[in-house]
């Protein structure tokens, strides 16, 4: 399985992929590791199981880097004008509200590592825990969420067509974070498709590298 930090595609802050680039940047995930998971865990460099026929080694993780996270920022045209802290845009403070489930302490202590580590390169992140059955029929059902902390149990089978296609946006589905992207799509199809081993596994690394 793996924890994520899930973004919705319709808040105005995430549209911009670098923008999430920047944040993987400023949160060091072997903080995570050691600090939440005691060491248990490796970072993730896409949807699937290290060690699996699908998952390619080849790819580095993106790592710890918030000089590099603060100068995409910069670059986006985010500043501090107001010099209180935290970065601005077109007069908008970037602050968002990440949402996870009571009981997940796991989850709820990753949250706060990097609500410490996202303040250092100046966005405000809120945490907001919720009991599940509200977090699930009341927020994320409804599309009515900044961001959230969740996982995704793993199959054998690397098809993961009901997480990332475009299709697969609708109430009840499972792709809530409204991911979008064309060539993602024409992987997934093509993934679902073949039955050569080889063929899907250069599908498969292609859209680990994606």
């Amino acid at each position: 399985s793996y924890t994520y930090m899930g973004y919705n595609m319709s808040n105005k802050f995430f549209k911009d992929k670098n923008v999430r680039r920047a944040l993987n940047l400023a949160v060091d995930k072997n903080e995570i590791i050691n600090g939440v998971l005691l060491g248990f865990g490796v970072e993730a460099t896409g949807p699937f199981l290290p060690g699996s026929w699908a998952h390619d080694p080849g790819l580095e993780p993106a790592g710890f880097n918030p000089k590099e996270a603060i100068s995409i920022l910069k670059g986006l045209g985010y500043s501090d004008t107001d010099r209180d802290g935290y970065l601005e845009k077109d007069g908008d403070v970037f602050e968002f509200t990440v949402l996870t489930n009571q009981g997940n302490d796991q989850r709820i202590k990753t949250a706060e590592i990097m609500q410490k580590r996202l303040k250092e390169i100046g966005v405000k992140m809120n945490i907001r825990v919720l009991e599940w059955s509200v977090l699930v029929n009341e927020f994320i059902s409804k599309r009515n969420f900044d961001a959230c902390i969740m996982g995704w149990a793993l199959s054998p089978d690397p098809d993961c067509n009901d997480i990332w296609h475009s299709s697969k946006t609708g109430k009840g589905e499972f792709n809530f974070i409204r991911y979008n992207n064309p060539e993602v799509d024409r992987l997934l199809d093509e993934g679902r498709s073949v039955f050569d081993v080889e063929k899907r596994q250069k599908v498969y690394h292609r859209l680990q590298m994606i």
